[in-house]
C-alpha cells in the first residue's frame, strides 16, 4: 500500500515521508485499489434535526426556554461531521461562555467578540465548565434516560 499525498506524491511504508504523512491519515480518505488518497479537508457538519429538537427540548426544561435559542447556520467543517455522514444521528451545540455583562455591552455597541479560536478568547471559565458539563448531562440523561 502507498499513501498519495496533496501534491500526488506516492510515500511507500517505511519511508521517513511515510511516517510523516501519517497524521494526515486519519483524515477522511477514500481508498482505490492499493493507493489510499487523504483528502484534507473534512466534510460541513450536519445536525440531525429531530436529536436537535429532542435536546433543545430537554436544555430548555433544564435551564429556561428564554435561555435555549436557535444559532446562526455556520458551514463548519470538523471530524465530527463523520458521524452524520456514518448515518448517527449527531447534534453540535454551543454554551455562551462569556461574561454576561461583556456580552450585553457588545450587543449595545455593536463591538465583536472574539471568536472561539482567538488568542482574545477569553471565557468565564467558571462559568463555561459549569453550564457545559451541565448540559451535556442533560443531553445524556435525555437519551440514556434516567436512572
Amino acid at each position: 500500500m502507498a499513501l498519495l499525498s496533496d501534491s500526488g506524491a506516492r510515500l511507500f511504508p517505511g519511508s521517513p515521508a511515510f511516517a510523516r504523512a501519517l497524521p494526515d491519515a486519519v483524515a477522511p480518505h477514500t481508498r482505490t485499489g492499493e493507493l489510499l488518497r487523504v483528502a484534507a479537508t473534512t466534510p460541513a457538519a450536519f445536525n440531525d434535526p429531530a436529536l436537535t429538537k429532542r435536546i433543545a427540548a430537554a436544555l430548555g426544561r433544564a435551564f429556561g426556554e428564554g435561555n435555549v435559542v436557535e444559532g446562526t447556520q455556520l458551514m463548519s467543517g470538523d471530524d465530527f461531521s463523520q458521524y452524520g455522514r456514518a448515518g448517527v444521528p449527531a447534534l453540535q451545540f454551543e454554551i455562551g461562555a462569556v461574561d454576561p455583562g461583556r456580552y450585553a455591552e457588545s450587543q449595545k455597541n455593536g463591538t465583536p467578540l472574539p471568536s472561539l479560536h482567538s488568542s482574545q478568547f477569553a471565557p468565564d471559565r467558571v462559568a463555561t465548565i459549569r453550564m457545559g458539563a451541565s448540559s451535556l448531562t442533560v443531553a445524556a440523561m435525555e437519551l440514556l434516560g434516567k436512572p
